[in-house]
């Protein structure tokens, strides 16, 4: 079996998007452990630190679509398809720890 390569450029910036993606899964674990503690503040200060993870791991990916608007062939691998789908469950995981947040300051609410 004959493997295609990629070049190193676009394995460089695929690789970026996942360990952005991976940074802000660590952060929102960490922002929905803090939930479950009652640490409110420190569950909102991951959320936004798991905000900035995707707004970098976006700002990256973009530089492939950037390059397929200029004209540039841009090669898909499965690399690539990858660091997309890392990138976009990532941002909807936000959403649902945002609810998972809310959802435990409700308890805290009615335990008082």
């Amino acid at each position: 079996m004959e493997l295609n390569t990629i070049d190193e450029q676009s394995v460089l910036i695929a690789t970026k998007v996942i360990i952005y993606a991976g940074n802000a899964k660590q952060l929102l674990n960490a922002a929905v452990k803090a939930a479950e503690d009652f640490d409110f503040d420190l569950a909102e200060e991951k959320i936004k630190e798991a905000e900035a993870e995707l707004k970098e791991g976006h700002k990256t990916q973009t530089k492939f679509i950037q390059a397929e608007a200029r004209g540039e062939e841009i090669e898909v691998s499965l690399l690539l398809t990858h660091a997309q789908d890392s990138l976009m469950t990532s941002l909807s995981d936000v959403q649902f720890a945002k609810h998972i947040i809310n959802v435990y300051k409700a308890i805290e609410k009615i335990n008082k």
